[in-house]
């Protein structure tokens, strides 16, 4: 079974220690927020709805593909910070399968921008 390329281990610009690419969004909509940037391994999302993150907690992501029913994507927050009203919170998924991985790829080429080196 063929991942999608996005999912190759790569480099993110200069930053070495991430293990895939990034891909930014265009401020895709979830339903914690806005999904900032997107990887195999894990989410950057500004949380505006009623949801305030918590380091360590298991939370759940979800996405409407351009395809099919929403994707529910479990996950961990790594990180939160505060930005005036608003939560920017960075998410680890742990148990990606290659379906999930193929239906947020297609979900992130229909949103994000190309991210320059």
């Amino acid at each position: 079974m063929q991942l999608p390329s996005w999912l190759n281990r790569g480099h993110d610009g200069a930053n070495t220690r991430r293990r895939t690419t990034r891909m930014l969004c265009d401020r895709a909509s979830c339903n914690l927020g806005e999904i900032v940037d997107i990887s195999a391994t894990g989410a950057r999302v500004v949380c505006r709805r009623f949801f305030r993150p918590i380091e360590g907690k298991p939370t759940t992501l979800t996405i409407d593909p351009p395809v099919g029913g929403p994707l529910e994507i479990p996950c961990v927050v790594c990180w939160a910070r505060k930005h005036g009203r608003y939560w920017e919170a960075g998410l680890a998924f742990h148990t990606l399968t290659p379906g999930q991985a193929r239906v947020l790829g297609d979900f992130v080429m229909q949103s994000h921008r190309a991210r320059s080196a």
